[in-house]
């Protein structure tokens, strides 16, 4: 059994740790600029922890083994963390990150019950979730400056990402079954890009302020794609010129798309059968489109004001289509 404890502070400008073994600790603790700590554990029971206050802060960590944990606190401008783990049992990485120009990344590989949360507060922040389940886990990625508790839930994964401030950008890319993300913009310019592929998928984003849309493919202008069966998703934007766009193929899954506001643009595309997807756009200048293809699926257009659009197009047999205009 090796422990390895590593502690600097005020002023110091780069620290590395290393440990290899069984029940690892790795501390670091950074006060200054132009800061640098790099982490790298193998072994099981890893504990990881980095604290870092002032600008262009960069904080590196890496595990492998059983029951890792890895956390990481940054308060500056022009900050950048990242965390891969990778092993079986239960995996925890945790990142703070306040100012502006921050990057967060989180990357997850294995098998059982995985943690991650991401918390960021001010301008131009990027943060980004991969995770990948092999046999159930939990990604939890909330992008606020206030994470809420985190108790263990039904969900194989889960993540929550919570913006708060101008030009942010979340993330999150989820492989297996019963994933759940849950999504807060408030602010101008926002982006969301959100992928899962699995069954029994969730998705609820909310986005209040200007210039605002959805997206996915990890480039945030596609829209929400969910892949496989009795997947569900929401999308509320409340705001000026937002861009709404959902994507889901299987059976019996179902898209709502409520937008309040002016200038708002929304489509859904469907494929399989026993779909559901519902647009409810109230405002001005507001255009609704949604697609379907296969048989008995149902959509519903709804549309209040004035200079508005409805398209829907079905394709198949024993589709159901109804459209409301006021």
């Amino acid at each position: 059994m090796k422990k390895l404890l590593v502690y600097s502070s005020l002023f110091l400008f780069s620290s590395i740790a290393f440990g290899q073994g069984f029940g690892n600790i790795a501390t670091s603790d950074q006060e200054g600029n132009s800061n640098n700590s790099t982490q790298n554990q193998t072994g099981i029971e890893n504990l990881s922890d980095v604290a870092q206050l002032g600008n262009e802060n960069t904080v590196r960590l890496r595990q492998r083994g059983f029951s890792n944990f890895a956390f990481q606190s940054q308060d500056g401008n022009r900050n950048l963390a990242t965390v891969r783990q990778l092993g079986f049992g239960l995996n925890v990485a945790d990142q703070l990150s306040v100012g502006n120009r921050n990057t967060a990344r989180i990357g997850q590989f294995g098998a059982g019950f995985n943690l991650a949360i991401q918390d960021q507060d001010g301008n131009r922040n990027r943060a980004r979730i991969v995770q990948n389940s092999l046999n159930g886990g939990q990604v939890i990625a909330p992008n606020s400056i206030q994470a809420a508790a985190v108790l263990p839930s039904d969900y194989s994964n889960e993540a929550y990402q919570f913006q708060n401030g101008n030009r942010n950008i979340a993330r999150s890319l989820q492989f297996g079954d019963e994933n759940l993300m849950d999504s807060q913009q408030d602010g101008n310019r926002n982006s969301l890009g959100t992928r899962q592929i699995g069954e029994g998928n969730e998705i609820e984003s909310i986005q209040t302020g200007r210039r605002n849309f959805a997206g996915s493919n990890f480039r945030a202008d596609v829209g929400i794609i969910q892949r496989g069966e009795n997947n569900y998703a929401l999308l509320i934007q409340d705001g000026v010129r937002n861009t709404h766009l959902t994507t889901q193929r299987g059976f019996g899954n179902e898209s709502y798309q409520d937008v309040f506001g002016d200038d708002n643009y929304g489509e859904a595309f469907q494929r399989g059968e026993e779909n559901l997807a519902d647009l409810l756009q109230t405002g001005d200048s507001n255009s609704g489109i949604i697609i379907q293809r296969g048989i008995l699926n149902s959509s519903i257009i709804e549309q209040t004001g004035i200079g508005n659009i409805a398209t829907s197009t079905q394709t198949g047999f024993r589709n159901s289509s109804y459209t409301t205009q006021n």
